[in-house]
């Protein structure tokens, strides 16, 4: 898990972002990382690249601004809610290729180990 990371996979990770969802923090909404250019995006690569080989990230990946949303029926019972975590951007991104490369690697290890 220590190969550089490919545009095409962090563009990739910027597509699944849901579209009208609210920002975080930064308030940079998805919907505008989406319609970034090439050359921004290729910015927003090397920044993640750098949290990945420095295993260092910004203080707001490590928090997020959490929201009691209503769900149903009586405001005074506290099952009656759930919680929304809004995480930056940029966080929402790198969670996601982690998720990809634990997933891929998890994977393969398991192929490589259990020969069928």
């Amino acid at each position: 898990m220590t190969e550089p990371q490919s545009v095409s996979k962090t563009t990739a990770s910027i597509s699944k972002l849901k579209n009208g969802k609210p920002a975080g923090d930064e308030d940079v909404f998805p919907d505008l990382v989406k319609c970034l250019p090439p050359s921004a995006l290729q910015t927003l690569q090397k920044l993640l690249q750098l949290y990945w080989e420095t295993k260092k990230i910004r203080d707001e990946c490590r928090n997020s601004i959490v929201l009691q949303l209503h769900k149903k029926s009586s405001v005074t019972e506290p099952e009656n809610y759930c919680g929304a975590s809004l995480l930056t951007v940029v966080c929402k991104v790198l969670e996601r290729i982690i998720a990809y490369r634990l997933r891929t690697d998890t994977e393969r290890t398991v192929r490589e180990n259990n020969p069928a």
